[in-house]
């Protein structure tokens, strides 16, 4: 069972490399037309930076825009209408004499003590949100090809540490 990944991986080896030399050479032995084009297509990593920008990269953008609308035209309303109703409510209830009791600082002495460790909480919460973006952006280079070099050596890594297991097996 430990061998079948191990020839898997050398047929496919072996037939990439009978695909590059049949794509490069004529039967005399001399480099062809289709050779070129072979070679362009590989230059080009085989249409894949086409095909992630096609299949990957402008579906997510898509969703991310629309997803920021949904943010700013749905979300953020329901927000401000919420506070304009908490405003209301509270002046209607409040009294007379409540804007001036509630000025600045007297806002601050009503705190209770549930409300000082919710504020704690969403300050821990919005510290850790920016650091894990700090470190989510690291990787993020722009370059397409950068990240098909990752992607190659996780897959590298992955497939020798399956060989690895199915030998020890």
């Amino acid at each position: 069972a430990g061998v079948v990944p191990v020839l898997s991986g050398g047929l496919a080896v072996a037939v990439l490399a009978a695909t590059v030399v049949v794509l490069t050479r004529s039967p005399a032995g001399e480099v062809t037309a289709g050779a070129r084009g072979a070679g362009e297509l590989f230059a080009g990593w085989l249409g894949l930076e086409r095909a992630v920008v096609a299949c990957v990269v402008r579906p997510v953008m898509a969703l991310a825009r629309a997803l920021a609308r949904f943010d700013d035209r749905v979300l953020d309303a329901g927000v401000h209408a919420t506070a304009r109703a908490a405003g209301s409510l509270a002046r209607a209830l409040g009294g007379p004499g409540t804007r001036a009791r509630a000025g600045a600082g007297g806002v601050r002495g009503v705190r209770t003590s549930f409300e000082a460790r919710l504020d704690g909480l969403v300050r821990a919460v919005a510290r850790a949100a920016g650091r894990l973006g700090t470190l989510a952006r690291r990787p993020q280079t722009g370059q397409v090809h950068l990240y098909f070099a990752q992607a190659t050596v996780a897959l590298t890594a992955l497939t020798v540490l399956a060989v690895v297991i199915a030998l020890l097996r």
